[in-house]
Order: structure tokens, then C-alpha cells, then sequence
């Protein structure tokens, strides 16, 4: 008979513990530098291919003015980094840290996604009515024109590439690390204070931001484990704004949506320069919809307690040196 085989190092139990993403592998060494490697290889290759088709089509903008891009060929630029993040995303997931499910599987993917696109709708519009109830927001007409595609290339670009960086990779490792709460307070502040420089933004901006999309779209990803419900909302999101509402968007400025509007008032109510993002209503909304998400992904016994890191650093754990 022969003998028993014995289990390498490499197989202990040192590198395993729940993921929260339905295996028990912990994330192998780098996954979070990966992340971020593919996040800005991503975005470049967005850039890059928005750029070269817009100047092809006559445009003249400067590479890093993606507002003055033409509307198809950032459309397209979007298309292939939306392409690239997922791809890379698989390929990390698999391939450093060795897991066969991921964020992106799962037989009700189709429905986390149109149950984002649906909470991020419901959303939006209840804000922009309140804000025309107190007479931040008036529609006058519609558009002859409008811009779509602009506004389409905006919510794929921030629902998925942001997305699988954000809640895909950042959340879910420090969710690891320190547990839903502090995943949720560190991931919302990185992601609010990652658009301080958008035009308009500044302190307020990026707190409001950190506030209510962070604290929400953190929450989506707890309640289901995967990706695709804060996809949907990041999408719908910036996509009404500019293509139904032509509110104030942020980068892109002022849309020219559907809806014929002005937009006028405090700036507690209408968001200022910051965009609908800025207003109290919208975040209000936000937090009361993260609430909820919050309390559900608790039923389900998807908050982790805080970690004890006495005998771990954030390098251990980004580098998947966690016991």
C-alpha cells in the first residue's frame, strides 16, 4: 500500500480563510497591486483609444480632456477599458489567487444587474423631483439633439472600470483586513477624495461623494458578494443625470440629456458646481438606500467583525501574508 503523501507548506492553512466571495482561498501575494495595475492600465488604454478616434474624426482635445473627446470615440475608448478591467479582473482572480469563483460569477448576475440598474434609477429620480419641488429644477422642454452617447460612455466607464477596482479589489481585500466597517469607511474616503481634482468637486464635493455613492455601492457589493448590483447603480447613476436629466455632471459639466432644464438655487439643495452629487437630497437618499442594503447584507451574514491586526500589517494582508 503507498504511503500517504504530505501536504507541502504552500498548502497549509496559513493562506486560506473566507473571501467573501464563495471560496475559502485567501487573495494570493499582489492581488491588490495587480488592481491597481490593471485599473490604470484600463484607464490609459480608455484614454488612449477615446483620443486617437476623436482626433481621427476631426476633434482637437488634449488627451487628458476626456470631456472635449468625440462622443463616439470615447464611447468606443470606454467599450475596450470596460473590457480590459473585467478580462483582468477574471485573469487575477484566477491566476494569483487561485480562485475558481469570483465577483463576477453566479446564476443571478443578470438580475444583481438590472436590481442595481433599477435602485440606481429609483434613486436619481426621487433626488431630481425633491429638487424640483423646491425649486431647484425646472424642465422647460426637450432637446432636438440630445447627447447619449457621452452619457452612455460615462456610466459604463465609472460602473464597471471603477468598479472592479473600488469594490472589486479595494473592498473586498480590506474587507478581509479590518472587516465590513472599516472596508466601507476606507474605500468610501479613497473613493470621494479620489475626485477631488473633477471640476467643481473640492473638499465638500468629494465628502458628499465619500458619503453617499462609497457608504452605497460598498454596501450593494456586501449584500450579494459580487460585482454587478453596484455596477448597475454606478451605471444608471451617471448615465441619467446627463442623458435624461441634463443636470450638472461631474467631470463632463453640464449635459445636453433629453430633458430641456435649469438648474438653480442653494447649494445645499441643488449640489452646486459639484453636480447633483453635492446636493443634501441626494445624499440623504443615499444613505437611507446604504441603510437598507446595510441591514440586508446583515440578515444574511455577510458583515465581517473587525480583525484583529496584532500580528498582521496592511502589507500582509495586500500581499496575502494573512493567517
Amino acid at each position: 500500500m503507498p504511503a500517504a503523501r504530505k501536504t507541502p507548506p504552500s498548502a497549509t492553512s496559513h493562506h486560506h480563510c473566507d473571501t467573501g466571495v464563495g471560496t475559502t482561498n485567501l487573495p494570493s501575494r499582489w492581488s491588490f497591486v495587480w488592481g491597481g495595475a490593471l485599473f490604470v492600465f484600463a484607464m490609459t488604454a480608455s484614454f488612449a483609444i477615446g483620443w486617437a478616434i476623436s482626433i481621427g474624426r476631426g476633434a482637437t482635445p488634449d488627451f487628458m480632456s476626456i470631456s472635449d473627446y468625440d462622443p463616439l470615440g470615447r464611447l468606443v475608448g470606454v467599450l475596450l477599458g470596460a473590457a480590459i478591467a473585467l478580462i483582468g479582473f477574471r485573469l487575477v482572480m484566477r491566476r494569483v489567487e487561485h480562485q475558481s469563483d469570483t465577483a463576477l460569477n453566479g446564476r443571478h448576475r443578470v438580475v444583481e444587474l438590472l436590481l442595481g440598474l433599477g435602485i440606481g434609477t429609483a434613486i436619481i429620480s426621487t433626488a431630481i423631483a425633491a429638487i424640483a419641488l423646491l425649486g431647484g429644477y425646472d424642465v422647460s422642454g426637450l432637446h432636438s439633439a440630445p447627447d447619449l452617447l457621452t452619457p452612455l460612455a460615462s456610466g459604463i466607464g465609472a460602473g464597471v472600470i471603477e468598479e472592479v477596482f473600488y469594490r472589486g479589489f479595494a473592498f473586498r481585500l480590506l474587507n478581509l483586513w479590518i472587516g465590513s466597517w472599516g472596508a466601507l469607511a476606507l474605500t468610501s474616503l479613497f473613493f470621494g477624495f479620489s475626485h477631488f481634482t473633477n471640476p467643481g468637486v473640492a473638499w465638500w464635493g468629494s465628502i458628499s461623494i465619500a458619503v453617499q455613492a462609497g457608504l452605497l455601492l460598498g454596501t450593494a457589493f456586501l449584500v450579494t458578494q459580487r460585482l454587478w448590483m453596484a455596477i448597475g447603480i454606478h451605471a444608471s447613476w451617471n448615465f441619467l443625470q446627463s442623458a435624461l436629466f441634463s443636470y450638472t455632471a461631474t467631470p463632463d459639466g453640464t449635459g445636453q440629456g433629453l430633458l430641456e432644464a435649469a438648474v438653480g438655487g442653494p447649494t445645499w439643495l441643488t449640489g452646486g458646481d459639484t453636480g447633483i452629487e453635492g446636493s443634501l437630497i441626494s445624499t440623504m437618499l443615499c444613505l437611507v438606500a446604504a441603510a437598507i442594503l446595510f441591514a440586508i447584507a446583515r440578515r444574511r451574514g455577510n458583515i465581517r467583525p473587525l480583525r484583529r491586526l496584532s500580528k498582521q500589517s496592511p502589507l500582509d494582508v495586500l500581499t496575502g501574508d494573512v493567517d
